[in-house]
């Protein structure tokens, strides 16, 4: 089968890219020079603890019940207000007794009215229970008269109306604690600086002849959100990141190496052999073969079985003038060179 293109690699590539971008962080490869150049601090570290960064519950003010009076001397609790309601447009219903006293007034009281039944007395009538219509009736008219001022509240009781229970103060009702993560802190005892002394506070707790400083690294609280959630607490780790918002941060694109797997060449490259690199030359990924770089540029190959400048290799301008990979015997070692 004939080999793929390098611009059919490049390209199926950069879709994968863009599909792994969508459910989860994705980072592009870098060589560790390449992440120490673009950290604002490196450190070695131990892991101490960590802990989670909850949101902060939502602030919620009682709210205070307004009370309106009937003219029974009862009072009816309630949250809301109808007090733009013009009362001259409410006619408030009239009843049987208010009619007579009217007549009585006027003088026209008619002798031949007779009421049809008993009169009921305040309230559901005595020895009789409410039907199912007549309790949606009055729970009906309950609901309107509650929360109305003005006519409609002069509403009595003789109606077998209640007022309502009172409402619950917000103090008193059981919230469920539903609070999201939205942030990790890892506290880390820091080893040794090689980068960005100036974000690290002078304070520190002596023990023996050496400092013990204890700061925190915060990170996004999921793997999804670059966060770093998997470090393993009293292991040693070389990290790097950058100062934003007063706060050391760190993702998963950034420097998190197990220092233990480190190479003797990365180790003196953290302390001042990639700086140099930084100042003088850039790494550039390649994805194809050949690269088409610079004189300012040292090519990379992410894709390589054996990733020999990352390991063994600094990107240095050469003594010609051109940026290079520097070449030692352990790089042509890994390189299969004698």
């Amino acid at each position: 089968m004939a080999s793929s293109s390098p611009a059919f690699v490049l390209s199926l590539f950069l879709v994968c890219l863009a599909i792994q971008q969508v459910f989860s962080c994705s980072c592009m490869p870098s060589p560790l020079q390449a992440q120490f150049c673009r950290a604002q601090y490196v450190i070695h570290a131990r892991i101490v603890d960590f802990r989670t960064i909850y949101e902060d519950p939502p602030v919620l003010e009682p709210v205070e019940p307004e009370v309106i009076t009937v003219p029974d001397g009862d009072t009816i609790s309630t949250t809301h207000s109808m007090s733009d309601v013009d009362s001259e447009e409410i006619e408030p219903p009239v009843t049987q007794t208010e009619t007579e006293d009217a007549n009585q007034e006027e003088g026209e009281i008619d002798p031949e009215f007779k009421p049809e039944g008993p009169i009921p007395e305040e309230g559901p009538a005595a020895g009789r229970e409410e039907t199912k219509d007549e309790e949606n009736f009055n729970n009906e008219i309950s609901n309107v008269v509650t929360g109305l001022e003005g006519p409609l509240a002069r509403v009595k009781k003789s109606a077998g109306l209640l007022p309502p229970p009172p409402l619950p103060n917000i103090e008193d009702v059981d919230l469920p604690e539903e609070r999201m993560p939205i942030a990790l802190a890892w506290q880390v005892e820091i080893r040794k600086i090689y980068k960005g002394t100036e974000f690290f506070s002078e304070d520190s707790e002596e023990k023996g002849p050496e400092k013990k400083i204890l700061i925190e690294l915060f990170t996004a609280p999921q793997d999804s959100l670059c966060g770093v959630t998997n470090l393993q607490l009293d292991a040693h780790y070389a990290l790097g990141g950058r100062y934003y918002g007063d706060k050391l941060r760190i993702s998963s694109c950034d420097i998190i190496r197990d220092y233990k797997t480190l190479t003797s060449r990365q180790k003196q490259g953290l302390k001042g052999g990639y700086q140099k690199g930084c100042e003088e030359c850039r790494i550039k990924p390649c994805f194809a073969s050949p690269c088409n770089e610079t004189e300012d540029e040292c090519p990379w190959y992410p894709f390589n079985d054996v990733d020999c400048e990352d390991a063994y290799s600094r990107c240095l301008r050469k003594k010609k003038g051109q940026c290079g990979w520097h070449s030692n015997k352990h790089m042509h070692g890994c390189l299969g060179k004698e």
